[in-house]
Formats: structure tokens, C-alpha cells, sequence
């Protein structure tokens, strides 16, 4: 089984697409954390193909756990290509000693920012826009994990980091996955930008902070 973790806005569509088009099975995201309302419908809806699973109030630990345990054991996961894409839990940290192939996706900080919090979640999060710092603080935080995501990829001596920017010749060195980088297009363009220069300041003063 092959584990990808990547935050919101960090191409983990266009991964997760193109694995499914190669043949893999895809878990995809049932990791939604604080990102959505009822945690645990999704969690359901995004496992129920690989097995069925009534879950009480659980952590974001044991839900992991659960996941793991399930396509580890699964036999059509352990006779077919697998892939378990993650959204939070990678940027918690239980990825780290696991003994399975582990890839970690990171974009710049100001590029995923932009790209993933649309206006539902500012709805979610109280926040007016996406300067508002509120927002910034949550995403690089509790809400997305982007720090700890960040961090946890540089320690993990066991998984392989594909940078965003460098898509191309980071994927092309792991053995035995599909060759997406073919057809990777950097969507990094500086004149999609819709944040004000206080708040990418911010953005860089916060994650220089932190790492």
C-alpha cells in the first residue's frame, strides 16, 4: 500500500485522478478533520468501497488506525495497487513509523493558501476573507495542518517529499509508481493571486516561525 499525504490545494486532485486512471484503488481524503461538518458521514462514505465500519465518536487517531488496519488486512488491498491519499492526518504525524511507502506533497505556503479556501470555508471559519488573519491562522494550524504537515515530511527519513514547484524531477525518482509526471502542469501563477501583500508578509513571517 502506498500512502500520499497532502494538504488542501497541494494537487492531491490531479494525483489522486491520475492513479485511479492508472488502475489503483483510491482511498481518497477520509481524513476531512475540522474541514467539514460531520466528520464521521464522510469518513463512511470515503472508506465504505473498501469496507463498512459504524464508528462511534472516535479520534482522529483511531480513525486512522481503523483505515490502516482495514486495507492492510483487506484482501483485494493487499492483491491490488492501493493508494490511501490523506488530507490531516500526515501533518499529525502518524505516518512517521509506519513501514509503508510514504510520499508527502508540499507546495508553497502561498500558492496552497490561495488555491484552497474558497468561501465555504471562510464560512466555516468566521472569517470575512482570506486576509483576514483569522483564516491564515486556522489553515497553517488546526485547520489544515500545513506546518505540522510541512515539518513532519522533512523528519521522515523513510518518505519521499515531492515539492510542488519541482513536481516533475522529485516523482520521477520513486520506484514503482505511475509515471504522473508526465502530464503535471505547475499552476503557481502569480496574477491568479487574490491576496493583499500584508497578508502574504504574513503568511511567510508565520511559517518562517514555526519551521
Amino acid at each position: 500500500m502506498l500512502i500520499i499525504s497532502a494538504t488542501g490545494g497541494s494537487g492531491s486532485t490531479f494525483v489522486s485522478s491520475r492513479f485511479k486512471k492508472a488502475g489503483w484503488s483510491v482511498c481518497l481524503r477520509p481524513d476531512v478533520g475540522s474541514q467539514k461538518g460531520f466528520v464521521l458521514d464522510y469518513f463512511k462514505k470515503r472508506t465504505a468501497k473498501f469496507f463498512k465500519s459504524s464508528p462511534d465518536i472516535y479520534d482522529d487517531r483511531e480513525l486512522f488506525e481503523l483505515v490502516y488496519r482495514h486495507l492492510k488486512l483487506d484482501k483485494k488491498t493487499r492483491k491490488n495497487k492501493t493508494m490511501l491519499m490523506l488530507m490531516v492526518w500526515g501533518g499529525l504525524g502518524f505516518l512517521k513509523d509506519l513501514p509503508d511507502k510514504k510520499i508527502y506533497i508540499v507546495r508553497s505556503p502561498i500558492f496552497t493558501y490561495n488555491s484552497y479556501i474558497k468561501p465555504q470555508h471562510l464560512e466555516r471559519l468566521g472569517a470575512k476573507s482570506k486576509d483576514d488573519p483569522k483564516a491564515v491562522d486556522a489553515f497553517f494550524g488546526w485547520y489544515s495542518h500545513w506546518v505540522e504537515h510541512y515539518k513532519n515530511a522533512l523528519e521522515d527519513k523513510d518518505g519521499y517529499v515531492v515539492r510542488y514547484e519541482n513536481f516533475k524531477k522529485d516523482w520521477e525518482k520513486i520506484p514503482d509508481v505511475p509515471p504522473i509526471h508526465k502530464d503535471f502542469v505547475c499552476k503557481n501563477d502569480i496574477s491568479k493571486l487574490t491576496l493583499k501583500q500584508d497578508t502574504i508578509d504574513y503568511i511567510f513571517k508565520k511559517v518562517e516561525s514555526c519551521t
